[in-house]
């Protein structure tokens, strides 16, 4: 007998406990790309470039696709306290000459190198709107910023210098240190990196 009221007291609890996290309402916190990123560095589909390389080898790289949506943190045990974030992204998909298909992933106030994943957590970050020289994350630097920037004789102007340390990354997308360059509504204007050999 005190076998089944234990059980049935068991019981008890189980439902009451259910249908009180049936009763928490879900709340969803949704953190969006910052649109001045977007306005100065995300570019349509059918949009390209044309560069020179260290080797002085011309390469072309051309955006095939662009997509935006939204990825959501899974719940663990059916969101504890009712709280669910979801992140919006957007996503250009390039192709280059030399380095074949790639992308630039664009969450929060960042860009990442070939990103994704179930709620974004993929990509090596490459750069970050309005950082400041020092702020560092993932293996990747902002060394520098200047007002304009000669490069092949043309000047650019707001340029973002960032420096991907190859031993420090995320995600491994750069097989050296690599310097990177990046000028409002221009994009990556300048990639220079570093072999370093053992003496």
């Amino acid at each position: 007998m005190k076998i089944k009221i234990f059980i049935y007291i068991l019981f008890a609890i189980l439902f009451l406990g259910c249908d009180r996290e049936k009763d928490v309402p879900i709340v969803v916190t949704t953190h969006y790309v910052d649109s001045a990123l977007l306005a100065e560095y995300y570019f349509d589909r059918g949009s390209y470039w044309v560069y020179t390389n260290q080797l002085m080898h011309f390469d072309s790289v051309f955006i095939l696709n662009t997509a935006q949506g939204m990825n959501r943190i899974p719940c663990p045990h059916g969101c504890p306290g009712g709280k669910v974030s979801q992140y919006e992204y957007y996503k250009m998909d390039l192709k280059s000459q030399f380095k074949g298909q790639y992308n630039y992933y664009f969450l929060g106030g960042h860009i990442k190198k070939n990103g994704g994943g179930q709620w974004g957590e993929l990509g090596q970050p490459i750069f970050f709107y309005n950082a400041n020289v020092g702020d560092e994350f993932n293996g990747v630097t902002v060394t520098a910023k200047y007002d304009s920037l000669l490069v092949e004789n043309k000047n650019y102007y707001e340029v973002t210098k960032t420096h991907v340390t190859a031993d420090e990354q995320y995600q491994q997308e750069f097989d050296f240190n690599t310097d990177l360059y990046f000028s409002a509504n221009i994009g990556l204007i300048k990639k220079r990196f570093t072999i370093r050999y053992r003496v």
